[in-house]
């Protein structure tokens, strides 16, 4: 009897230095703010059919349109409608209560623009060049109404003046960059990024919204944003 106690006393001991000695796996670092670049791209070429590149696209009238190769570029500008069709051959006609451009309501006949498969409502004509100006910010907004729009005026990477369509989010904040080429930085150190993103808004203020134009201030048919489409290899 007394040997038997004697072994299960050694035996406990035992596993006890055991469990001990054994060496513990480290604790996982808290996870970074959450850096993401939202997109809604065509699968297919609309030209020749073959898979995207997702570095090459043309942003035109009806949105963004990624392609193959750069040979596509000018076909897809030729007839942007049959380009289009080809993208994005479903359309979906969103339903909203505001413009996504000035915030402001919507009434019973708002003006519709094609972008990208989506038939967006707005408040009026005016604010079309102002939506294909920034489209991909506008889609990620639309795609996701969490999204904070942070409206910085300055990128926090080279504190140049932010430019169109360039852009990130960081933990549900869109952050405005001037050129997606300084995204491996916001990445790097995506807290510090967002941090002067926030101090941009703070010492500039924040990118104003545009107003809808009072009745009969809007701008006359044909006085759109006549800048020529951009052709881009994206920088990853």
């Amino acid at each position: 009897m007394a040997t038997r106690l004697f072994l299960a006393f050694v035996a406990f001991f035992s596993l006890q230095f055991l469990a001990s000695s054994t060496p513990q796996a480290p604790e996982a670092a808290p996870a970074g703010p959450v850096v993401e670049t939202p997109s809604y791209p065509n699968k297919f070429c609309p030209i020749m059919g073959k898979p995207i590149s997702a570095r090459l696209f043309v942003d035109t009238a009806k949105g963004r349109f990624w392609v193959c190769c750069k040979s596509c570029y000018e076909e897809i500008l030729a007839d942007l409608d049959v380009a289009h069709q080809a993208a994005y051959p479903q359309v979906e006609t969103l339903k909203l209560k505001v413009c996504p451009v000035t915030d402001a309501p919507l009434g019973q006949q708002p003006h519709r623009v094609v972008v990208q498969g989506f038939d967006i409502p707005l408040c009026c004509k005016a604010c079309e060049p102002d939506l294909l100006r920034d489209s991909q910010i506008h889609l990620a907004l639309l795609a996701n109404p969490k999204l904070v729009d942070l409206r910085n005026p300055r990128c926090p990477i080279t504190n140049e003046a932010v430019t169109a369509n360039n852009f990130c989010t960081i933990d549900g904040v869109l952050v405005r960059l001037s050129s997606m080429r300084v995204l491996e930085e916001v990445k790097a150190d995506a807290a510090k990024a967002l941090a002067k993103a926030r101090a941009s808004v703070a010492e500039f203020g924040a990118l104003p919204r545009p107003k809808r134009p009072a009745p009969g201030e809007e701008k006359p048919s044909g006085s759109e944003d006549k800048r020529p489409a951009e052709k881009q290899e994206h920088a990853r």
